[in-house]
Formats: structure tokens, C-alpha cells, sequence
């Protein structure tokens, strides 16, 4: 860092005294002018870039790199060494597309590619110095027998236009990770100082280098502590050749994995078989409301927001094999081999079980609970003890007896997934522990802040409130996270291969994602409180303007009606 600052030192410097000597009475406003001219239909050059970058509290990753970049149609190679603060040195290369970033993975033996979505549409180096010509009044602007040099040396409220502008987007890292990570600073992170400098030769008029420097604030919302983001970068380009045009080999474009598939297949070299649940209901539906669960045979219904009661529905006649089994108020249900689960809202949310034929009926637990579920024939549940002190508790039954645990203190939505437990907190924030009552440790999984999440095959899946409740996924270590849907979401259930989701993009309509393709479908109008089972996708909308009506529709979107429970 200190030979950078050295360099732009030396040029500032240089160019001052050098100023002095030799001038061509030209203004800033007049030599921007002619390189703006000079620059037209210059959408093709070679560069070479170099950059340090350092958080607060220490650590640090410089990458140098060079190579090629058109602009009609996008397309960048570039080859690039990464040098991390823990001694590790990094070799790969990287292909640019108009909607996608292909890094070279370098942690197998073959090779292997890992394609990333890319959504930014970079100017032209002409359009760049048009957009840097509307500020040519902060810059301080001096010369030299062979440059014209232009610094702007403080940040000034308004300049965020032209931070995003000038920033090369051919400024890639060795790691999708990584540059998540760095793309999520730039965009979410508070501009504190921004020094930006660049020289123009003045024969040519053509832009030879440029040098930016740019602090950032990127604190609690981001990463959970105090922290800032300081990066440096010099790039220097070539326009004197013709680019030969650069083409994405096929190979690289037809087996390119997504960032998920990587991250998926590393853990099935290097993971033993993870410990799997049996869930009385599963995550999706339970946290769309817990109206729907199966038990394999038969799909059990309550919604006492709408009706008292208990059903079940025969699951080869959907529309005429639906039977009340108990009028009881029902919320929260769960089912297992041999019982229904759910609280009574008439009875101070007390948790009761009966048989799945609706006999049997019996009180278990004495304590207003919210969140019930039961995991393995476990209890799990919510109480406010009498305060707004939300805490996640454990039930054991034994015979008569049921012995109660604290897990978590604090909370709002939980799960259990893979002998963990995956809960979010007020401030929406994402943790992970153990189920030991005695170990009371936690660490947080993502820095998004989160709004609905779902524990499904080894992944947490979450609407990232950073990003426009957009639904992106994690593997359960918290290591990396893919970006799945543009659209705003509003409640999401995964199932298999897809997510089905309400898009508040489309008005509240019904989507389909496919995880494989990330393509969507529309399957109705309106649909929210999605829940799924097996080849069925229940789901509520407005029948009137203030009712609500329970509809199924198949996973494929076909048979769309409308369901009546007495």
C-alpha cells in the first residue's frame, strides 16, 4: 500500500513541476473535449491492473491482472494472481460475458468453471469520460510535455454517479465468493472518501491510465461490527492494437457450474452422510402458516384463522375425500406415526395431541407455546414466559412426563436441520448452533440481514432483505451464498428442484422457479401461504375482497380449484 501511494505521490508531484514548464492553454473543459472525441468507437483495449484492498481489522488481498475487453458484444479475458494476507498465492483466469462471470476453479485436479450471474452494464470508455466531463469542475487539472493529468483528491457529496462510473468492471477476483463479498461492499457500503486520478496523453487525446482510491464504510447492517473497506487499484490501457475478437470457448459455456453446484459438489468429495429428520411437518409449510402437513398417507388441514376444526384429505381423491376428524381450535399442526400435534388458541396455546382418526385427545403441555413443532418425536416450541422474551424451548416426553430445555434465547423464527439449530433474530439476523442445552455458543451464518428462510438438502435458503427480498441460497456452513431470483419475493416454499414463490414483482402472482435452468414460470394470478405436497401446491388467495379461499393446483401448473372445507 505504501508503494501505491508512493506512485500516485510521485505523479501528482511530477506533474506540478513539470506544469510549469510546458503548457498548451488548453482547459480542463477543452483537452476532456477532445479526448471524449478522440475516444469514440474505442471499445476495444488491453489493460493491466493493480490492487490492494484491506478491512479494518486486518486482512488484506492483492490481485494483479491483465488482459482483453471488448464491448460489442461484452466480452473480457482476463488472467490475474491473487496474493492473501495468509501467505496463499493464486493463479487463475476469468471470461466476462454480458450476463455472466466465469471463474477457472483452482482447488481440483481437472478442470473446472463456475459461472456467476453478472447484471452490471458497464459504459464505454467514451461514455465514462462523457459521464467524468459533467464533473470536471472538482478535478484539479495540471500538465506536462507528454500528459494531461486530472485528480479529484475529496470526496464531495453527489459524486456517487461518477464513483460507480469510473470503476472498471473488468476488476474481477479468483473467487465467486470473493467477489460476492466485494460486489456486495461496493453497492451496500457508505462512500466515506473517494480520491480518483487519470492521465490522458496529449498527442492522442486518448485515455492512458487511471488510479482510484475509495474508503468505505461497511458496518452493522453488513458484517455485524464496526468495520471499514479500503481499496486501491492503477490501471493502465492500451488502445494502440486491435483486439482480436474474444470468444467464450463452448466447452466453458455448456459445462459451467453454477456457484451452488461448486460449492454442492466439493462438500460430496469431503462430507460424511449428514444426520437427517423426521419432521411433522416440513419447513416450507410451517412457516407459511402450518396448515398443511402428510404423514405419507393422508394430507391433514387446519386454519383456525377461518374455521374450527381438524381434517384430513385423502390424497387420491383431493377434491371429494376431505373428512373433519375433530372441532377443535387447531393451529401449528404437526403429525407423526401415531399423533396429531397442535396448540389450542381457546386454551391459552397449550399444546395437545390426539390420535390421527381424531380420538385420543389429551393436553401435554401446560404453557402458552408459539412455533410448535415436533422433530423426531421431539417437542419444539416458543413461550413468552410472560414477556416479549421470545425463547426456544425443548420438550422430551417419557411416559407421562415431559422435561423441558432452553436452547435459544431471543429469537423470532427457527428450525432444526442437520443436529443444528438455524434460527433468526429480531434484527433479522441469521445464527446457527447445536442442540446441546449446555452449549450455548452460536455464530452468524450470512451477513444478508434475512426475512423468510428454509432449511432443504444441506442448504439454508432466505429472502436476502439487502437485495429487494430477492431469494438467495447458502449451504448450511454459512460458506458462500448464490443468488436465485431477481424478482421480490414474499414468502417461498422449496420443494425437489424448485421454489415456489409469491412475487411481489408480478402483483402477489403464483411463480415457479427451477432451480436447475433459474427460469420461472407464472402458475396463477395471485397466490400466498404456499404450502406443498408431494405432486400438490396449496396456496391461498382472495375470493372476495375480504375473504381468503384455500386453492391446489398440480406442481406443473395445471387443475388450478378451489377447495371447501365445511
Amino acid at each position: 500500500m505504501k508503494n501505491f501511494r508512493y506512485y500516485l505521490t510521485f505523479i501528482f508531484i511530477s506533474s506540478f513541476i513539470i506544469s510549469g514548464c510546458s503548457h498548451s492553454n488548453l482547459t480542463a473543459s477543452e483537452v476532456m473535449e477532445n479526448s471524449i472525441e478522440a475516444m469514440t468507437g474505442k471499445e476495444e483495449f488491453g489493460f493491466t491492473l493493480e490492487s490492494h484492498a484491506e478491512e479494518s481489522d486486518g486482512q488484506t488481498l492483492a490481485i494483479n491482472s491483465k488482459g482483453q475487453v471488448q464491448h460489442d458484444p461484452r466480452t473480457a479475458h482476463i488472467t490475474l494472481k491473487s496474493d492473501y494476507d495468509d501467505g496463499e498465492l493464486v493463479e487463475t483466469e476469468v471470461y466476462l460475458s454480458e450476463d455472466a462471470i466465469y471463474h477457472k476453479g483452482t482447488s481440483g485436479e481437472e478442470e473446472e468453471w463456475i459461472k456467476s450471474s453478472f447484471q452490471h452494464t458497464p459504459p464505454t470508455p467514451h461514455e465514462q469520460l462523457k459521464v467524468i466531463n459533467e464533473f470536471v469542475d472538482s478535478f484539479t487539472f495540471t500538465e506536462n510535455d507528454d500528459h494531461y493529468h486530472f485528480a479529484l483528491t475529496n470526496y464531495q457529496e453527489g459524486l456517487d454517479t461518477l464513483a460507480s462510473t469510473i470503476f472498471p468492471f473488468f476488476h474481477v477476483s479468483d473467487h465467486p465468493f470473493v467477489e460476492m463479498i466485494f460486489y456486495v461492499y461496493r453497492q451496500e457500503g457508505i462512500l466515506n472518501h473517494l480520491t480518483y486520478e487519470f492521465i490522458i496523453d496529449k498527442q492522442s487525446s486518448i485515455l492512458v491510465s487511471e488510479s482510484i482510491e475509495l474508503l468505505l464504510d461497511i458496518g452493522d447492517d453488513l458484517v455485524g461490527n464496526e468495520t471499514t473497506f479500503t481499496e486501491q487499484l492503477h490501471v493502465t490501457y492500451d488502445f494502440s492494437n486491435r483486439v482480436e475478437e474474444i470468444q467464450i470457448p463452448e466447452n466453458i459455456i455448456n459445462k459451467a457450474m453454477s456457484y451452488g453446484e461448486y460449492i454442492f459438489a466439493d462438500r460430496e468429495l469431503e462430507t460424511e452422510e449428514v444426520p437427517t429428520e423426521t419432521k411433522g411437518i416440513s419447513d416450507g409449510n410451517h412457516f407459511n402458516g402450518a396448515n398443511f402437513t402428510t404423514d405419507g398417507e393422508w394430507i391433514y388441514f387446519a386454519d383456525d384463522f377461518s374455521n374450527d376444526g381438524i381434517y384430513r384429505i385423502n390424497k387420491a381423491d383431493i377434491d371429494n375425500g376431505i373428512e373433519k376428524i375433530s372441532d377443535v381450535s387447531a393451529s401449528d399442526i404437526n403429525v407423526t406415526d401415531e399423533w396429531i400435534y397442535f396448540h389450542d388458541s381457546t386454551d391459552d396455546f397449550h399444546v395437545y395431541r390426539m390420535k390421527k382418526d381424531g380420538s385420543g385427545l389429551e393436553k401435554i403441555l401446560h404453557t402458552y407455546t408459539i412455533d410448535l413443532r415436533v422433530i423426531d418425536n421431539i417437542i419444539y416450541y416458543k413461550n413468552f414466559a410472560g414477556t416479549n422474551n421470545r425463547s426456544l424451548f425443548q420438550a422430551k416426553r417419557s411416559g407421562a412426563t415431559t422435561t423441558t430445555f432452553t436452547l435459544v434465547d431471543h429469537l423470532f423464527r427457527y428450525t432444526v436441520h442437520q443436529d443444528d439449530v438455524f434460527y433468526l433474530t429480531d434484527d433479522f439476523q441469521l445464527y446457527r448452533t447445536d442442540l446441546d442445552p449446555k452449549d450455548k455458543s452460536s455464530y452468524l451464518l450470512t451477513n444478508h440481514l434475512v426475512g423468510m428462510f428454509q432449511a432443504e438438502d444441506g442448504y439454508i435458503y432466505y429472502e436476502n432483505l439487502n437485495d429487494g427480498n430477492t431469494i438467495y441460497r447458502t449451504p448450511t456452513d454459512g460458506y458462500g451464498f448464490e443468488k436465485l431470483t431477481t424478482d421480490e419475493s414474499q414468502g417461498f416454499n422449496v420443494s425437489d428442484d424448485s421454489i415456489y414463490f409469491t412475487n411481489v414483482s408480478d402483483n402477489y402472482a403464483l411463480y415457479k422457479l427451477d432451480l436447475n435452468t433459474l427460469d420461472s414460470i407464472k402458475m396463477d394470478e395471485k397466490g400466498s401461504s404456499i404450502h406443498v405436497i408431494d405432486d400438490l401446491v396449496f396456496y391461498q388467495k382472495h375470493i372476495t375482497s375480504f375473504e381468503l379461499g384455500w386453492f391446489v393446483i398440480n406442481k406443473d401448473g395445471s387443475d388450478a380449484r378451489q377447495l371447501f372445507f365445511d
